[in-house]
């Protein structure tokens, strides 16, 4: 019954007793009070301290104000007869604010009120608790963090130092989980102690030799993969080493690379991969390229297979397809330089998302290739940035353990299994997995996205840094260049766009 009160009286031994109130109000709870020793009854002067019945865990502050609402035009002087009680203010819409002597007073009252048939409602003005919704999610555990600028370049105030994909923003509303990116390349080292969560129970599959690895698929012929793999979804907030972008996302393994210099995963078997469970593997992310010099790409049925996957692929909603754009700007060796991303049909395929590398200030490193199929660009290391003649350090990340990856006998005491100075990973090969990250916690926030919403959301969420004078405005009004594309995307605004997107 509304209005009713309720008083619970203890053991004879005991000198406490509670009572249990309820009020009209849009909150249909029961409230109960320790009214304290029975002969020396707790009447608090401004404040009491509630508890929610069946939640006891939940304090509510109660106050020496209560409200009142009756039907418009009639007097709340009428209703308070006898009741020790005044009027505050005179709050429009029949709502009238009254002080009570204490509050206790407050909550007699306010019963007292609750049984009347012609009040709307009335109930103590109470204090309910509420939390701060930080923008940002806690500092994370893994030690290195503070060295992975390229997931947050910023001071202890937040002012931005460099260039980086801001993924705190993101970390409050999704991490990832749910989610599985298949690393295409030369396999994951999965008993690293960052990789061995993510990597656990995954799909993994040697496209090489076509044989499938349900619990893991070594690394075969370098450290590559298990690079790649740290930047896109290492086990974050664990204390050890570094975190990925997405770092409650899943990795699984697909190995394309073989031992043998020319042994490499073959038509058939490409095709496959691309569809590889779908279901499954959400996200794909190559940070290969094709290995010729002459216009390249890939066959007709692994074009076909491409198509299939963005268009079967979970379950009609499409693969995310990530691919690095290439590191044939300038003149190296192998290469002849000035390459242009449609001089290749993977990355210039229009289903992928094709990723170009940027420094420190949002500029497009001096090797990433440049190409209108470019859709946006993240963090690299350069020898040379922005015309400064500073170099823009590569990224930490994940390595084989011990003196078998990319930092070999240079790594210092403590740090053998990471990859970082003066071996840090970098090229486009870098800039890939941190937006196929990015595309696990999109998906992460809403799986029911169609591969075309994550591209069009990672274009929205990019912004330009750097001045480029080859940037227009497109038909939508998005600045966009053939070097960095749309530019480098916030992850904060990818998920926060994902979680409303129509």
């Amino acid at each position: 019954m509304i209005g009713s009160a309720k008083i619970s009286y203890a053991a004879p031994d005991e000198l406490f007793y509670s009572k249990t109130y309820q009020f009209k109000d849009d909150r249909p709870l029961e409230y109960v009070s320790e009214i304290g020793n029975a002969f020396m009854p707790n009447w608090a002067p401004e404040h009491l301290i509630l508890s929610v019945k069946g939640k006891p865990d939940l304090q509510i502050k109660a106050t020496n104000q209560l409200f009142l609402q009756i039907p418009l035009n009639n007097k709340p002087s009428a209703y308070i007869v006898g009741l020790g009680l005044s009027i505050a203010e005179d709050l429009g819409s029949g709502f009238y604010l009254l002080n009570a002597v204490s509050a206790r007073a407050s909550l007699e009252a306010a019963n007292r009120l609750s049984e009347n048939e012609e009040v709307y409602a009335a109930s103590p003005v109470m204090m309910w608790p509420i939390k701060k919704l930080n923008g940002y999610s806690a500092y994370p555990k893994d030690p290195y963090f503070n060295e992975q600028k390229h997931l947050e370049n910023r001071n202890s105030e937040g002012k931005r130092l460099g260039i980086d994909l801001n993924v705190r923003s993101a970390w409050p509303i999704t991490r990832g989980e749910g989610v599985s990116i298949g690393v295409i390349d030369d396999g994951i080292q999965t008993n690293h102690p960052d990789l061995e969560d993510p990597t656990r129970g995954q799909p993994h599959h040697d496209y090489v030799k076509n044989v499938s690895h349900q619990d893991t698929v070594p690394p075969v012929n370098g450290f590559h993969g298990t690079n790649v793999a740290g930047i896109a979804a290492a086990k974050g907030n664990n204390n050890i080493g570094v975190s990925g972008v997405a770092p409650d996302a899943g990795l699984t393994s697909l190995l394309i690379f073989g031992k043998e210099s020319f042994e490499f995963a073959s038509d058939i078997n490409m095709a496959r991969l691309f569809r590889h469970e779908t279901h499954r593997v959400q996200v794909q992310n190559h940070s290969w390229a094709s290995g010729t010099e002459v216009l390249s790409g890939p066959s007709r049925i692994v074009s076909q297979s491409i198509t299939n996957a963005v268009r079967l692929g979970r379950n009609g909603l499409g693969a995310v397809i990530v691919r690095s754009a290439g590191n044939f700007r300038d003149p190296s060796p192998g290469h002849p330089g000035n390459g242009n991303v449609n001089d290749d049909r993977y990355p210039s395929d229009p289903h992928v998302i094709t990723v170009a590398a940027s420094d420190i200030y949002g500029k497009a490193t001096s090797y990433s290739s440049p190409g209108a199929p470019i859709l946006v660009a993240a963090p690299s290391g350069d020898s040379v940035t922005a015309d400064e003649g500073e170099s823009t350090p590569g990224i930490m990340t994940t390595d084989l353990l011990g003196t078998e990856g990319a930092n070999s006998a240079r790594s210092p005491a403590g740090r053998p299994d990471y990859s970082f100075g003066i071996s840090a990973f970098d090229g486009t090969s870098a800039s890939a997995p941190e937006i196929a990250g990015l595309a696990a916690l999109v998906l992460s926030a809403r799986p029911d996205l169609h591969y075309r919403d994550v591209q069009q959301i990672l274009a929205m969420s990019a912004k330009q840094y750097f001045d480029d004078p080859h940037t227009q405005l497109n038909g939508g009004g998005f600045e966009v260049n053939d070097n960095v594309g749309f530019g480098i995307p916030d992850a904060g605004i990818a998920v926060r766009l994902a979680k409303s997107w129509k």
